[in-house]
């Protein structure tokens, strides 16, 4: 099987367990050695990156088997928040729309639940 090259974009806290359950979904189907995948939050979904965020847990085990998480620096400022409070692996980028049309220059899936 190919290396499956997957971007997940969530903007809407209510699709957070969604997102997650696609992103397992994922994994299972191509495993992790085939699958490189990044979620990356903007807009009110960058409070699912909050320390004490319900399915922090899950995102902390995807995390491990490498998922990347990633926060929009413009999401963050506007929800007063810093790195210091979101989880230490996720990774800020200045513009999420950047990223996201980057990674589909690179032939990254779109995909928005």
């Amino acid at each position: 099987m190919a290396r499956l090259k997957t971007l997940f974009h969530i903007d809407e806290m209510e699709k957070w367990s969604l997102l997650l359950i696609n992103v397992r979904n994922t994994l299972i189907y191509c495993g992790d050695e085939n699958a490189d995948i990044e979620v990356v939050a903007n807009s009110e979904a960058v409070d699912g990156y909050k320390l004490d965020f319900e399915l922090a847990h899950v995102m902390t085990k995807q995390s491990s088997r490498g998922v990347k998480f990633v926060a929009c620096k413009n999401a963050l400022d506007a929800h007063k928040m810093g790195k210091e409070d979101i989880l230490n692996f996720v990774q800020v980028v200045p513009a999420s729309i950047v990223e996201i049309v980057e990674k589909q220059q690179e032939g990254y899936g779109y995909i928005k639940p």
